[in-house]
């Protein structure tokens, strides 16, 4: 979007057209505000996305964390405890590659 923007800046003021000369300062301003709206408008919905798998992954540690705290009595919770350690383990790493992800867009 910014070199769109940087394109629509570089626009001469005025176009000469045959024997009519165009005024294109009201349009480039028009544009750039334009191009604004839209980044804003991404951003907003990025922010939404962003909020709504933020929101998932704090549910899923929340239940997961549940299942940790029960106490273990036998092998099976043992079993079950190893495969929600691993399954925590996995999920972590998601908000890592998701912040890489938002750093390049923002950045």
């Amino acid at each position: 979007m910014q070199s769109l923007e940087d394109e629509v800046g570089e626009l001469p003021g005025t176009m000469r057209v045959g024997a009519v000369q165009l005024q294109t300062e009201q349009l480039r301003t028009a544009l750039v505000v334009e191009c604004a709206a839209w980044k804003q408008a991404y951003a907003r919905q990025l922010n939404r996305h962003c909020a709504d798998v933020m929101d998932e992954l704090h549910k899923y540690f929340r239940v997961m964390q549940r299942r940790l705290d029960h106490p273990l009595r036998d092998l099976e919770d043992i079993r079950t405890y190893k495969v929600t350690e691993k399954s925590l383990t996995l999920r972590e790493m998601a908000p890592c590659l998701f912040g890489n992800v938002l750093k390049q867009v923002y950045l």
